[in-house]
């Protein structure tokens, strides 16, 4: 496919606001609604958009972390009436991202980029299997091994990531079993589950020799809805911490227009896999400095220190959230796409290592913010 063609088509599927899609009557995420699996793992044609996401950390043998990477893939349905809309025939866009941060050498590769969905680019409608030339994904029924496959090049050089995943603990649902509101409004909500600690090994490549499988933790998340941001929210922060503990934190805080909060919400999950949701007054996020990047000229929060009010025992009250260098920025000013800061971060409670993160930032390059 041309990339001209490629660009008109990603424009065209990220150019529609919220309130324009729900005018072609695509479903918003419904309180009440019960996920079921592994269908609900597989593209959900009556939603506007949805995105598969993975991110995690390969270690070395000592225990250092040596790589983090990111994997996403976004579909976007189609732009039309309320009849075609609704029709399950309707081709959606495709949008991949794929991203691998070297720790040692503080570089960071990234790759992206749109299709229609045909024969060649397809995603299941019944379990968790997609297929994009190089990129692959696929898992065994609703809990079975995730296998992973995406052979690339940036830059003219090699982007290798391959492996086999498994949850280490149940799936997580957010919100009300899997309703996460993303707003005060009744329709700003998404539907939202994870796996918070994917064990295995990989295979991971970013321009040099690839290296021998090494031990992985990842994160899994997939969202699914029509109308999550309302009109006067700018974009989130969004965290995914793994803890050397085994306890794992997803935090996440709407901001306004103008910078400030808008709403926020979390859930904690214990060692054993029980889980317990923190609402907006439960806990804080504090940023720390500014870090500009030379590419988009956005101004993004240096560091996050996160608060939390009465966390369950074992759980730290405290802890800070540190990237592990600034230049992990996704630039989309050449792909006609949102530009975004998702980089791999060091956890530390008590000044001390205490795991390992990901953090999200959208909506600090205000030419190019999300419009989910």
């Amino acid at each position: 496919m041309k990339s001209a063609k490629v660009l008109s088509l990603i424009l065209l599927a990220l150019a529609v606001t919220p309130s324009a899609r729900a005018a072609y009557s695509y479903e918003p995420a419904r309180l009440g609604r019960k996920l079921v699996f592994p269908a609900d793992h597989g593209a959900h044609r009556r939603a506007a958009y949805e995105w598969w996401y993975w991110t995690g950390h390969s270690f070395l043998p000592d225990g250092s972390a040596r790589y983090g990477f990111q994997l996403t893939l976004f579909r976007i349905s189609p732009v039309a009436g309320p009849k075609l809309a609704n029709s399950q025939s309707r081709a959606s866009s495709l949008i991949a991202h794929l991203a691998i941060s070297d720790l040692v050498a503080k570089r960071h590769f990234h790759r992206a980029f749109g299709v229609q969905e045909g024969a060649a680019w397809k995603t299941s409608d019944s379990r968790l299997e997609f297929e994009v030339p190089g990129f692959q994904i696929s898992q065994e029924g609703a809990f079975g091994p995730l296998r992973i496959q995406a052979r690339w090049e940036v830059d003219g050089k090699p982007f290798r990531i391959e492996g086999t995943l498994q949850n280490s603990k149940p799936w997580v649902l957010h919100g009300q079993d899997g309703f996460s509101r993303k707003g005060h409004c009744e329709t700003c909500a998404s539907h939202y589950v994870s796996a918070t600690r994917l064990e295995g090994k990989l295979v991971l490549q970013a321009g040099a020799e690839a290296t021998a499988p090494l031990r992985t933790e990842a994160w899994f998340d997939h969202e699914f809805g029509s109308n999550a941001l309302s009109k006067a929210q700018a974009g989130w922060d969004w965290f995914a911490i793994q803890l050397a503990s085994g306890w794992e934190l997803m935090l996440f805080q709407l901001r306004k227009l103008d910078g400030s909060q808008d709403f926020m919400s979390g859930t904690w999950v214990d060692p054993k896999g029980r889980t317990g949701s923190l609402s907006q007054d439960s806990f804080e996020l504090l940023s720390k400095g500014n870090w500009k990047s030379p590419e988009s000229g956005a101004r993004y929060p240096e560091r996050f220190e996160v608060r939390l009010k009465s966390p369950p025992q074992g759980l730290p009250s405290s802890l800070e959230v540190v990237p592990r260098f600034p230049e992990q920025e996704v630039y989309g000013g050449d792909a006609g796409l949102a530009t975004y800061w998702e980089g791999s971060c060091e956890v530390r409670a008590g000044g001390q290592p205490a795991g390992q993160a990901y953090l999200e930032m959208t909506g600090y390059d205000p030419s190019r913010r999300p419009r989910f």
